[in-house]
């Protein structure tokens, strides 16, 4: 099995804990063992053997112990990534210190445990100096007692965002440009990353150790352009003596010292007589013999040539159950991402024996541990002879439209020879799924339609179901909309789209002044706010669609047809046609909207309370003056009511203002409800909200992550003044 292989990624693989034939710890269930257990020994200190099933380290908050594993071999190979599992609680204490686990050169610390058993696992990259690694378990500095149960440590593979040559990992991304890279040693892949080269100095869960001579290197390149400016930034977080120095290097052998900046937070730039260069490597070494510092940020940016495409990189890793002696999965990779609905997984499987030998492969997929029936992979080929020490490729097509947590397992093996195999959990997220949607029309510029509801990517296919019409319905005094979706193979010069009115029973119609064509509009979402969310560009904005747009090739770009259903409408069944032209292009979307028979009342019987922030509305559209101020919000008031939601503040320019004085003896307080009552009445008469949120000055306040105190002037809520203030 390679290591450090550039893989494509194209959708989110997920490590997980299995039981592997593949794992390298012989005893990491600690069941084995006479007195104690099975290549297992503690360092020093207070700990034991528990109930031969658990290892158990007391710590007394000053020192530090733990049980040591060394396999009785060389564990590790240079260079070879391993993912290392281990599952742990804390029986009693706690207090500051931490637990320390993995191995003694790539070291990962956690705060502490509950007293339920909890699973804990990083991934790290084996450095040049591991012949004497080895594994442990247990505590610095803790006022506490530990256990330990099941401890893992199997060979994985990086998987790596690809599109076409290009590959990108965790902390890289491509922009207008520029190439960025920015370590992140908190995550799961700790010390490894896609351009690290080559490492010495040992890793300490979030800082590289450079002392003496050791050295960290990485390298970076991107296929098709070349570095015309280069600078570099890091972080010593801690310092005992020396410097680091930094270098760059045009091929891993002759080093230049990089230009040293003039003020503190400058970057270190590469010289310019190494520019423009189509690979560069950079170096961070101590500067004398006796160096001893931590390094926890390292930051590479430089400028591109030629055309570089945007692209956000990540890592996600991959693995192996078992590494059957004759066969052996020597690489596997994941597709480009075309959003068909398919996630393609490349094997390549070696034949470890002296001869030929006919080789079959087997897959199968669930989803969310689910016993419900899903459809299953394919393989091409099934089966194929290898030539002894050849490999050969297979391609496994996993169906993956719906979303969710996907399980695959991979069986390779042939007669007379000991099998081969993995299992690889990826999840498809939300956002990506392709389960929904109907296809009106094919063709070089597709037309698809769905429900309002669905958030759709820019990139996702066209849907294989069909339809002739899109549909959707409504109550009377109601608004509704539908998505539809032009897809082109090719760019669409000048879109326009014009949609005629709905005729409904007995000629009533549904015109011009209750229909709207709105566009669209992608964002990019750089930091997703939970766990749902993905960086990519996400629709949200629905500005008019009032000019001809372009489509770029193989994108999307949903219209959003808002249909407004007066409360005096007929019942029944509405028809109509949205017409859609561009350059040298023109269809038509039949529409359909059935109108129920009932009407949704004036006022809001659900309470409602959206977040809405004035200030961002006065910033956003460049607002400056009162008038212009309230213009604008009371029409952001209308469109909340239209669509019976309740934001937090529906009186931003009216607040009941409140006037202390604090100078005064005692202090006092003012409160004028005057503008606030006329405020409030409008907002609940005119706009029907039903909840809203009325926040007091002195009360304090906060988020979900942080609290602001109560304090009136320079009084705090623990004060005579501010007790005596309210």
């Amino acid at each position: 099995m390679k290591r450090m292989l550039p893989l494509s990624a194209m959708f989110i693989l997920i490590p997980f804990a299995f039981v592997s034939r593949a794992d390298l710890i012989e005893n990491g269930n600690f069941r084995k063992g006479g007195d104690s257990p099975s290549g297992w020994t503690l360092s020093g200190g207070k700990g034991r053997w528990v109930d031969r099933n658990a290892l158990e380290v007391d710590g007394d908050g000053k020192g530090s112990n733990y049980w040591r594993y060394d396999g009785g071999k060389e564990l590790f190979e240079p260079g070879r990534l391993y993912h290392f599992y281990m599952r742990g609680r804390r029986t009693k204490g706690g207090g500051n210190g931490c637990i320390i686990s993995g191995p003694n050169f790539a070291n990962r610390d956690f705060r502490d445990f509950t007293k339920e058993w909890q699973w804990r696992d990083f991934v790290f990259v084996a450095t040049e100096n591991v012949r004497d690694g080895y594994i442990r378990l247990g505590q610095y500095q803790m006022n506490a007692t530990l256990q330990f149960d099941e401890a893992r440590l199997v060979p994985t593979v990086a998987v790596h965002r690809a599109l076409g040559d290009l590959r990108l990992g965790h902390g890289e991304s491509i922009r207008d440009g520029i190439y960025t890279f920015s370590s992140d040693f908190g995550y799961k892949g700790g010390n490894y990353s896609r351009v690290l080269a080559g490492a010495s100095a040992s890793f300490n869960s979030y800082r590289w150790n450079i002392n003496g001579s050791n050295q960290v290197v990485y390298r970076f390149k991107v296929p098709g352009c070349a570095f015309i400016s280069g600078n570099v930034r890091f972080s010593v977080c801690h310092l005992v003596r020396g410097s680091c120095a930094v270098e760059a290097s045009l091929d891993g052998k002759k080093w230049h010292a990089l230009k040293k900046p003039e003020k503190a937070g400058e970057a270190h730039l590469v010289p310019a007589d190494l520019l423009p260069a189509k690979e560069l490597f950079i170096r961070f070494k101590g500067a004398t013999h006796d160096t001893s510092l931590q390094i926890d940020r390292v930051e590479f940016q430089g400028k591109l040539d030629g055309q570089p495409v945007d692209c956000e990189g990540q890592t996600l890793f991959a693995d192996m159950e078992e590494a059957g002696k004759d066969l052996e999965i020597d690489e596997m990779s994941l597709g480009k991402s075309d959003f068909s609905g398919e996630t393609t997984i490349k094997v390549q499987v070696r034949n470890k024996t002296e001869k030929a030998a006919t080789v079959s492969v087997a897959a199968k997929v669930s989803i969310d541990g689910s016993s419900k029936k899903v459809p299953q992979p394919t393989a091409s080929p099934t089966r194929t002879e290898i030539p002894a020490g050849k490999t050969a490729e297979y391609s496994i097509v996993v169906p993956s439209r719906a979303s969710g947590k996907y399980l695959l397992s991979l069986d390779c093996s042939a007669q007379s020879c000991v099998s081969t195999g993995c299992k690889l959990s990826f999840s498809v997220p939300e956002y990506y799924r392709s389960d929904y949607g109907k296809l009106i029309s094919g063709g070089p510029n597709a037309v698809w339609w769905c429900k309002a509801t669905h958030k759709i990517p820019p990139k996702r296919s066209a849907p294989e179901e069909k339809s002739t019409t899109a549909k959707l319905s409504a109550a009377r005094n109601d608004f509704e909309a539908v998505q539809i979706v032009v897809r082109p193979e090719k760019v669409l010069k000048n879109l326009t789209a014009t949609i005629e009115p709905l005729v409904g029973p007995g000629g009533a119609e549904i015109g011009d002044a209750d229909l709207q064509v709105l566009r669209v509009y992608y964002h990019m979402v750089k930091n997703p706010t939970d766990r749902t969310g993905v960086r990519d560009r996400w629709p949200d904005a629905l500005p008019p669609l009032d000019k001809p747009i372009d489509v770029p090739a193989g994108e999307n770009q949903p219209l959003w047809i808002l249909v407004h259903v007066r409360k005096n409408a007929k019942a029944g069944d509405y028809k109509g046609n949205l017409k859609l032209k561009a350059d040298g292009w023109e269809t038509t979307v039949p529409l359909e909207l059935h109108v129920w028979d009932f009407a949704l009342p004036e006022k809001n019987h659900i309470d409602t309370a959206f977040g809405f922030e004035p200030g961002n509305v006065f910033r956003y559209h460049g607002l400056k003056t009162e008038a212009d101020k309230r213009r604008v919000i009371d029409m952001y008031m209308q469109c909340f009511a239209d669509h019976r939601i309740s934001p937090y503040n529906p009186t931003p320019m009216d607040p009941i203002r409140v006037n202390f004085d604090t100078k005064s003896d005692p202090p006092s307080v003012k409160v004028d409800f005057s503008a606030f009552d006329k405020a409030m009445a409008r907002a609940v008469e005119k706009y029907n909200f039903t909840g809203i949120r009325l926040p007091i000055s002195g009360m304090g306040g906060g988020t979900f992550h942080k609290r602001y105190p109560p304090k009136i002037g320079p009084f705090g809520e623990n004060t005579p003044q501010y007790k005596a203030l309210f």
